[in-house]
């Protein structure tokens, strides 16, 4: 009996084991799932550290301040050396490096939340066993960089040459170049900053030295070319400066090809230089500029008024010798500048609303005027331009231009080629205005008609007024007739029409005449009545004496 039962014993017994087992293998497996799982589902897995510094189990923001303090880079120095014994020294600012604990603290995080949750479940098993030791994640100035190591590269290989050129007046020597510093320094940034982002600052480099290139025809060719540049200006503050032209240089290709073979061989070539002619020179940049009278217009002014005299012949003087680069638009109140008693202006008659009054300034809208006039006769664009309220005396209707300071301008453009300059002069009451340029291809003429399409008769306002007699009248101001004027400016060249333009519409205002008419009634005179003479008594006689 005791030998049968025994094999059945023993396998219960073996079977009970491993149950035991298995259940301890799942009672393990389930708290190692729920430690490095379930705990740290919504938090940086454990076994993460960075640069040595444990984060597992935190979270971003927890992981961040204990990061920061090992990203401040303040009173650091970075040391960067080559093998065989040059060094450089500069701070971290130098190359604007920065470890960033904010992005490195979320790299970690993402280590085990970037997929499903399986994926993810099993990631943080393995850092559970195997841990990570992950780099800062920085930013710097690779450019910056590059420089310095660069530099460093030099001091250890020397500079890397093509070839070495050698000009004289008429040819240029060719030798081969010298072997140095490669300008690929890539690994050695990339050594430099995995270094820093583990937090070493001590660093080794490896800096390359190159061979020289072997040059070829092309390259040697745009190596010793340069192109010629013509003679130009540059307008600044109304002034014209006038910048020399530049003879350019360049080899024979073919000569070249012939001789690059014993460049290669490190034989020194010599090439002759062909001089390149630019098209424009100084001589012929003079020559054209403000050689040609564009347009010019007079006015006369009366020289009895000596304040406004003073105005206008300070108003041409502000205009004078201004100059224009094509394109640029030209303000009349920019260039005057504002009408007052400290910037020399006086009190002379203007218009203001319809009226004569006295003003600071007055008589500048005559030279506006005549600019004007010089404008439309040179052809240049119009920008802006208002004519006077009323007509006025010195231009033909139409050819007027009135200007306010800080509300009506008078501007154009030069819409030529080239610079133009005003010229300007007040003299003895007359004001001439002048604009030079350069001659243009075709001989150009131009016509500027002014055609009244509407006219305006004074009407008669009587203003009553007792000083004078009923029937009696006088004319207090005389009326001016109302016009509304149409300019057109027509383009000849070589005699041929080749544009005609509307120049816009010019209105001015009617004013009446203004009569006093008499008011006061006269006193009537008083009726004389004749008085009666009584009779003288008689005197007595003696008779009648008592």
């Amino acid at each position: 009996m005791e030998s049968n039962n025994k094999p059945k014993t023993d396998f219960f017994n073996r079977k009970a084991v491993k149950i035991i087992v298995s259940a301890a293998v799942l009672i393990c497996a389930a708290i190692l799932f729920y430690t490095a799982v379930i705990t740290t589902g919504s938090a940086i897995a454990k076994g993460v550290s960075v640069n040595g510094v444990n984060i597992g189990g935190m979270s971003i923001s927890d992981a961040v301040r204990i990061l920061s303090p090992e990203a401040d880079t303040k009173g650091k120095i970075i040391t960067v050396k080559t093998r065989s014994g040059n060094k450089t020294e500069f701070s971290p600012d130098d190359i604007s490096f920065l470890p960033d604990a904010q992005s490195t603290a979320e790299s970690a995080y993402e280590l085990t939340h970037s997929g499903n949750f399986l994926n993810n479940a099993v990631k943080r098993i393995r850092l559970y066993f195997c841990h990570s030791d992950i780099p800062f994640r920085c930013s710097a100035d690779e450019e910056k960089l590059d420089s310095i190591l660069y530099n460093l590269g030099i001091e250890q290989n020397g500079e890397l040459k093509n070839y070495i050129l050698d000009f004289s007046d008429d040819y240029v020597n060719v030798s081969r170049g010298a072997a140095g510093q490669s300008t690929d320094v890539s690994d050695a940034r990339s050594t430099v900053l995995d270094a820093l982002s583990r937090g070493s600052y001590d660093i080794t480099v490896e800096l390359n030295k190159s061979e020289p290139p072997v040059p070829d025809t092309e390259s040697l060719f745009n190596e010793i070319y340069i192109a010629p540049t013509d003679a130009r200006y540059e307008v600044t503050d109304g002034k014209v400066n006038m910048i020399a032209e530049q003879y350019g240089r360049q080899i024979d290709k073919i000569e070249a090809g012939t001789q690059i073979e014993k460049l290669k061989n490190g034989e020194t070539i010599t090439l002759k230089l062909v001089k390149l002619i630019p098209s424009v020179t100084l001589d012929t940049l003079n020559s054209q500029l403000f050689n040609h009278l564009l347009g010019e217009y007079s006015t006369l002014y009366s020289v009895s008024g000596k304040n406004r005299s003073k105005n206008v012949e300070l108003a041409a003087r502000k205009i004078d010798g201004v100059i224009l680069a094509p394109d640029e638009v030209f303000s009349y109140n920019n260039t005057v500048g504002e009408r007052t008693k400290a910037n020399g202006f006086l009190e002379a008659p203007m218009f203001e609303n319809g009226e004569t009054v006295q003003g600071t300034g007055g008589g500048v809208c005559q030279v506006s005027s005549t600019l004007y006039s010089a404008v439309l006769y040179s052809d240049l664009q119009v920008v802006e331009r208002r004519c006077h309220s009323l007509t006025v005396a010195y231009v033909p209707k139409g050819q007027d231009a009135t200007v306010a300071y800080g509300s009506i301008d008078f501007k154009f453009k030069n819409n030529t080629a080239y610079p133009i300059k005003i010229s300007a002069a007040a003299v003895k009451g007359k004001i001439t205005v002048s604009i030079s340029g350069t001659k243009p291809e075709a001989e150009k003429t131009v016509k500027i008609t002014n055609n009244i399409i509407e006219t305006r008769e004074p009407t008669v306002e009587e203003v009553p007024d007792k000083s004078m007699l009923t029937g009696n009248k006088k004319v207090i101001s005389a009326g001016k007739t109302g016009y509304t004027v149409e300019t057109i400016r027509t383009v000849y060249e070589n005699g041929s029409e080749v544009k005609s333009e509307k120049m816009g519409k010019s209105v001015y205002k009617m004013l009446p005449t203004k009569l006093a008419v008499g008011a006061a009634v006269p006193t009537p005179m008083p009726t004389l009545v004749p008085r009666e003479t009584p009779t003288p008594e008689p005197e007595p006689t003696p008779d009648m004496a008592e």
